[in-house]
Parts: structure tokens; C-alpha cells; sequence
């Protein structure tokens, strides 16, 4: 691959990255100091230690000694990512100074705690395909670790997703418009947002007015 064509890709792929980790600070107060405080201290830190031309770049020895393990705490704390992450969960979790609702807690709490099997836009995009979904009963034991439990059964049983691979390559499962995975919310064609999706915007509509 030629270096412009893999340097572009590269300010694509990380520039989305990087997008996408600041997009999940929407529901976060950014009008409180206190967030504003963790979330700067946060990205500096991560470029001041481990970014280009940081403490570990200048560095012509592993600081943490010359065995396996040193190796592997060189390459934790030479990850700018890592960096921000730890000193933003250690000071989110220690600092006061802001409610639940300011820290964007509370929009969380709501759609882990939604009923995401039996909700159309989930099934339609995060469903495994084709009979995956019922053989595999679209991986909800991995929700244990977050949820606490096991999310309930879709009351019309586990569904395909469409839009994925299953969907493109193997369209004699799919030759109708609509297929297994289609819910009555994709079938009306409404404009309607899903369930999680107006709690969102609710929240958003109340941290806009305050």
C-alpha cells in the first residue's frame, strides 16, 4: 500500500476513534468545572506521558526494569488511551462537585437497565444474523457482566438483524422486503425514535434547559 493512501487511512481511522470516545461525553454537564477539569487534566496527561514526545518517547530504557513484566508495563503506560482513561475513572470516581445526572450517569443506568431484545432498533442493527440469533440467543450472557443478570427473552422469540454481512451475501434468506429480523417498528416505517432513544433526548432536553 502506498504511504499517502496508508497515512490517510490512518487520519480517517483514529480521527473516527477519537470522534467517537468524545461523542460519549454528550451527556455529560460540560458547563460544570469539575467535568471540564477531569476531562483536560485527562487528554494532557495522556499526551504529555505517553503521546509524541512524551515522559516514556524520550525515554532510551524501560524505566520499569528489563523483564517480561516491565515490557508489558512499558507498553500499558506508553498507550495514550490508557493514560486518559485511568486518571479520568480515578478522578471522576474520587472528586466531588457534581450530581449523577451531571456526570451522565443516569442516561446509562436507563438504557442498560432497557429491554433491549424486545426493542425494534436494537434487534434490527446489534441481532446476530440469520439463525445465529436463536442458536446463540444473541450472546446475552455476556450482558450478565453489566447487567447483573440476564437480559429477558424477546417476546416473539430471538430475531435476525438486517444490514450486516448475512444480509449483503446471502440475500435468498432475505427475498422479501421483509425478512425474520423485521419488527413492527421497521415494518410501519414510522419516524418514531425507539424507546432508549427518547429517554436520550429527553435527557438531553433537560441538561439544555438547565
Amino acid at each position: 500500500m502506498p504511504q499517502a493512501m496508508a497515512s490517510g487511512l490512518y487520519c480517517v481511522v483514529f480521527g473516527m476513534i477519537v470522534a467517537v470516545g468524545l461523542s460519549n461525553l454528550k451527556h455529560v454537564d460540560l458547563n460544570n468545572q469539575r467535568n471540564l477539569f477531569i476531562i483536560g487534566f485527562s487528554i494532557f496527561n495522556s499526551m504529555s506521558v505517553a503521546g509524541p514526545g512524551g515522559y516514556f518517547s524520550t525515554l532510551d530504557s524501560n524505566p520499569f526494569g528489563t523483564g517480561n513484566g516491565s515490557a508489558i508495563a512499558l507498553s500499558i503506560f506508553s498507550s495514550p488511551m490508557i493514560i486518559a482513561f485511568i486518571c479520568s475513572m480515578f478522578l471522576d470516581s474520587t472528586s466531588g462537585g457534581a450530581t449523577r445526572e451531571q456526570r451522565g450517569l443516569t442516561v446509562w443506568e436507563k438504557a442498560s437497565k432497557a429491554d433491549i431484545n424486545n426493542d425494534p432498533e436494537y434487534v434490527a442493527v446489534y441481532s446476530l444474523p440469520i439463525c445465529f440469533a436463536k442458536m446463540f440467543r444473541n450472546c446475552g450472557y455476556l450482558e450478565y457482566t453489566s447487567r447483573g443478570e440476564m437480559p429477558a427473552p424477546p417476546a416473539n422469540g430471538f430475531q435476525g438483524s438486517r444490514g450486516d454481512i448475512g444480509d449483503l451475501c446471502c440475500p435468498c434468506f432475505f427475498r422479501d422486503n421483509e425478512h425474520p429480523g423485521a419488527t413492527d417498528y421497521e415494518k410501519s416505517g414510522d419516524d418514531e425514535s425507539p424507546p432508549i432513544a427518547n429517554d436520550m433526548e429527553r435527557q438531553d432536553d433537560s441538561n439544555d434547559m438547565a
